[in-house]
């Protein structure tokens, strides 16, 4: 057998898993239900809203207000 063969295939597979994945953690994503700010339940759930803050910090890249950045 060809050597390329074989690491080609390899790859197929690794990316076969990672589609499968990355397919799993959407569908988490898109069925999790979304809740306003005010009332967030324990647990996983997507919030909607805007974060403000009286003292926003200053992005180091881009020098714009927010609220977090790492």
């Amino acid at each position: 057998m060809n050597i390329s063969i074989v690491i080609g295939a390899v790859i197929a597979l690794l990316c076969l898993f990672a589609a499968f994945r990355f397919l799993r953690k959407k569908r988490l994503v898109d069925d999790m239900p979304t809740s306003k700010t005010l009332g967030v339940f324990i647990g996983l759930a997507k919030l909607k809203g805007t974060a403000e803050s009286d003292n926003p910090l200053t992005s180091c890249l881009a020098g714009i207000p927010c609220v977090l950045y790492t």
